[in-house]
């Protein structure tokens, strides 16, 4: 199991450019951007090696972390390091969920959840 941390950064910056540009300050601070960039990157490193030590793939995280690039929703500024570990936490927690929850039957969530992923039907919600 390998990371490619090139990939990894690229991801990053993908984050940290969307996220500024959505709030506008990429305009004005492209070094805001830079350090949002390693921030990310710190974060997601520290999730790849904690995936690693798990026994499962770090690729994963280079895979979720691109996805939040593209995510297209507003982030309060300054919380945009929350914003971005809680939804890499919850990524990898529906990716690998803790044992605990399949093992007592309520994994009925991510199999409805793998399901309509790997459907092409559209189902309303609610």
């Amino acid at each position: 199991m390998s990371l490619n941390l090139n990939d990894l950064r690229q991801a990053c910056f993908h984050v940290a450019k969307t996220r500024t540009t959505l709030s506008g300050v990429a305009l004005t601070s492209p070094s805001r951007m830079a350090i949002l960039s390693e921030q990310f990157y710190c974060i997601a490193s520290e999730r790849a090696k904690e995936c690693f030590d798990l026994g499962r793939d770090p690729k994963l995280v280079n895979r979720a972390v691109w996805f939040l690039a593209q995510i297209k929703i507003c982030v309060e500024q300054n919380k945009e390091t929350i914003w971005f570990d809680n939804c890499l936490g919850i990524l990898l927690e529906v990716a690998f969920p803790n044992s605990d929850i399949l093992e007592h039957g309520r994994g009925d969530f991510l199999g409805y959840l793998y399901n309509q992923f790997n459907s092409h039907k559209e189902e309303a919600w609610g």
